[in-house]
């Protein structure tokens, strides 16, 4: 279970996975169930990062939850 997030790291990792893959964030926000309002206000910190969110990116984005949350 994920406890504490780091919205910036997890924000950034999203950002960079989306922009390689050329993944609109409209389309990410439909397959997490979302809108792309609320998916964008998450990432910017404005919205708590639920856990169930978080593995729902992870699938639609084909990588896990640790692949999210590394750091370089």
């Amino acid at each position: 279970m994920i406890e504490h997030m780091d919205t910036g790291i997890y924000a950034e990792n999203i950002y960079r996975i989306v922009n390689v893959r050329g993944i609109k964030q409209s389309w990410l926000a439909k397959q997490v169930g979302i809108s792309k309002s609320h998916l964008c206000g998450m990432l910017r910190g404005k919205y708590p990062m639920k856990q169930e969110y978080v593995e729902r990116v992870a699938t639609a984005l084909r990588c896990t939850v640790d692949d999210l949350l590394k750091q370089d």
